[in-house]
Parts: C-alpha cells; structure tokens; sequence
C-alpha cells in the first residue's frame, strides 16, 4: 500500500481473520471475517485513562482517608488553640480584676468612686485604748508599759522619748508639750484611771563611755487635777506649772536639765 489507507478492518493474511488498521498502523484487534457483506463494527478505543468516579460513588483509584485522631488535630490545629487559650486568660483576668476594683469602691457625696479606707483594728482592753490615744498625739514613741489597780487605785504609766533641743529651756518646753497632750488625750479616751504617770527616757552616757537610755523626766498627776485645765492655755501648760499640778508635788528631772 502505497498510500495509507483509511482506518478500518482489512484481511491480514491467510487465515482470513480481519484486523484492525488504524489508518497509521495495523493494531492487535482481530475478529473472523463475516459471512456477510457487512462490515463489522469499529472497536471501542482503548480508555488511557479510569473513568471519574460519581459523587455518589466511592473512588476506587485513591484509598480512603481515614478520621483524624485527637492528637493529629491538636498538631494541625495547635497554633490556633494556643492563641484561643491565651485570650481567654487575658479575658479572666481583666474581667477579674475590674469586679474586685470596682465591686469595693464606695461613693462620696459628688458621686465620684472612693477606695475604701484600711479597716484598724479597735482596742478593747483599756490598756489598749489608752496606747491607741497617746499614738495620736505629737509624743516621740509614746508607749504605756503600767496599767494596774491596787488597793482600790487604777495605776497608768506612759513612757516617752524626750526629743532633743539645743537648750535645757527648750528641752523642757518640749517635754511639757508631749505631757500635757499625752495627758488630754488620756482624758478623752474615757478609759478609766485615779492618777496616770509619765516617764521621759533619753540616751545617757556614763563615765566610760556607755550610752543607754535613761530616765531624765518623771511625775505622776491625778485625774481629778487633770479634768481641771484648760489644756489651750500655753500658760497653764508650760513646764514650770507641771510641779504645781503634779501629785505632791514632785518632779524628778536630771540634774543636766535643770541648769
């Protein structure tokens, strides 16, 4: 054949079976020659390729993918729960912290928020009230180490620390101040007593040397003499009266300070 002859079934030699020419080349399909005149129907062409699956249908080609365990989606997913994990405790503690900010703040008169003030502890004892009074004072470490009844007599002490001045005059003057306001404020705590005392203390050296705190002022007062002073009066206040109120009296004060 000089020129290629059309596709289609042509003898292809002496066994008179027909084969296929697919206008290029002869191929592998072969069927008997018909008894009639007919020609035989063409092949069907060979698929290269499976056909699509339907939606309906599994795809046999792939295998089947099997449901992600809990750990492959942690993994896949592990980004995105880790952020969703700290906004919810930024959340929290915002949220937190504005209920317990704000759940506790009062309000003043003009309706502005106001923190509340530290709740003090109120003494019962009257040992106790006693200190909680001298404390307000401007006394330097006011402390009551004697509070005692004996003999029908209620006994206070309150010690202090004598604040030094450049003179013995305003030594002295400082010494009346923190006495007369220790004693006003014992006055006013209502806290029961017949005659209260108070103790100056003040660093003291000795010939070698040694310094320790020493007792430079002391005299005792009775409430009854105490309830009559004008404690606004600078005149009645001032050191030099303090022997005219004291009980008989006495007043013992170191010799350095009398000069």
């Amino acid at each position: 054949m000089n020129e290629k002859a059309p596709a289609g079934w042509y003898p292809s030699g002496d066994d008179g079976d027909l084969r296929w020419w697919d206008g290029t080349a002869w191929t592998e399909h072969r069927q008997p020659a018909p008894s009639t005149s007919a020609p035989p129907p063409e092949p069907e062409p060979v698929a290269t390729q499976p056909p699509a699956a339907k939606p309906d249908e599994p795809d046999v080609g792939q295998p089947k993918k099997e449901p992600a365990t809990l750990g492959e989606q942690w993994q896949e997913n592990r980004a995105g729960c880790i952020a969703m994990i700290v906004i919810a405790l930024v959340l929290f503690l915002v949220v937190g912290s504005c209920l317990a900010g704000g759940g506790d703040d009062t309000k003043s008169s003009d309706g502005a928020k106001e923190k509340p003030s530290a709740t003090k502890t109120v003494p019962k004892t009257p040992k106790g009230k006693l200190q909680a009074a001298v404390d307000q004072t401007s006394a330097k470490k006011p402390r009551v180490n004697e509070y005692f009844t004996i003999d029908g007599v209620t006994h206070a002490t309150v010690q202090f620390s004598v604040q030094d001045n450049l003179t013995n005059g305003m030594t002295r003057t400082g010494i009346a101040q923190d006495v007369f306001a220790m004693a006003e404020a014992a006055l006013k705590s209502k806290v029961p007593f017949d005659e209260i005392a108070f103790r100056g203390m003040f660093p003291l050296s000795d010939v070698y040397g040694n310094t320790k705190p020493g007792q430079v002022f002391y005299t005792t007062f009775d409430r009854t003499e105490l309830k009559k002073v004008n404690f606004d009066n600078v005149l009645v206040t001032k050191f030099s009266n303090i022997k005219n109120l004291s009980k008989d009296g006495i007043v013992v004060l170191h010799p350095d300070l009398r000069k």
